[in-house]
């Protein structure tokens, strides 16, 4: 058993090493907090495409504070829920590659119709 403990807890880890890292690159001035500009141009830099209005409603949702910055934990509330949404993307990316029958990036309507009975 502890043999899978050991895998268990590294395999979390290594989310954690990642996030602070990220955390760490973008916290430009060191105090600990993420500013809006911050997170902005740090999503950038990592070539994650979020609109100004998502990345406002994502802060407001985690930022348990209340003081407008994100820290530490709230970072890794971001980067998880980010995570599960690309996920979530993917999946809903699959299901449509599966109905694009015909490789032309619309749903044939004879599809359509199929999925509506």
């Amino acid at each position: 058993g502890k043999q899978w403990y050991q895998r268990r807890v590294r395999a979390t880890n290594s989310m954690h090493v990642d996030v602070s890292a990220i955390f760490t690159s973008i916290d430009r001035n060191k105090d600990g907090r993420l500013t809006f500009s911050d997170l902005r141009m740090g999503f950038k830099d990592m070539g994650i495409d979020i609109s100004d209005h998502d990345l406002k409603t994502m802060m407001h949702e985690v930022d348990q504070d209340g003081d407008g910055a994100i820290n530490f934990s709230e970072m890794l509330t971001i980067m998880v829920r980010m995570h599960k949404k690309a996920r979530e993307n993917m999946d809903l990316m699959r299901v449509f590659e599966i109905m694009d029958k015909d490789g032309n990036k619309r749903i044939s309507r004879g599809v359509h119709e199929h999925w509506h009975c």
